[in-house]
Order: structure tokens, then C-alpha cells, then sequence
């Protein structure tokens, strides 16, 4: 039996996008192995998704959503919350 992954939620603005494609392709990596990635961009996932595809980290990332959803915890500028 497949072993379900808990749901994280990494916003973009002020973390993703801080790491630069190198830094966000370790910290998407490592965090994909645990986590089905949900990436927050409330203004423009669309933009988002097409980043992701251009710098190949789309693999790790399950979708992009333009609100919180239920998650284990949610990355953001200010730190990891659950």
C-alpha cells in the first residue's frame, strides 16, 4: 500500500522565489520526498506554473493555488506554521 503524503504549503512571493532556481530546486527536492508541495500564488499561478515549468521544478510541485488550503503547514516569509 502506497503510503499517502501530508499536504505542504510553500508560498511563493518571499520564499520560492528568494532561493533562485538552484536553491528552490534542493528545497522543493528534499521537501517533495515527505510532502505533496502545494505552491501558494494568490496573485498570478499561472505565471507561477510557467515558472516552475521553465526552470524544471514542476516535477516536485503536485499544484498551484491562488488560496490556503488544508494543509500540515504552510511555509511562508515569516516562517513555518501549522
Amino acid at each position: 500500500m502506497k503510503k499517502h503524503k501530508k499536504r505542504l504549503c510553500i508560498d511563493f512571493d518571499r520564499v520560492l522565489s528568494c532561493h533562485g532556481k538552484n536553491g528552490a530546486d534542493e528545497f522543493l527536492k528534499e521537501l517533495s520526498l515527505s510532502y505533496e508541495i502545494y505552491i501558494l500564488a494568490p496573485r498570478c499561478p499561472d505565471t507561477i506554473e510557467k515558472w516552475l515549468e521553465e526552470n524544471n521544478l514542476a516535477k516536485y510541485v503536485k499544484n498551484v493555488v491562488d488560496k490556503k488550503i488544508p494543509a500540515c503547514a504552510y511555509i511562508d516569509d515569516s516562517g513555518i506554521k501549522p
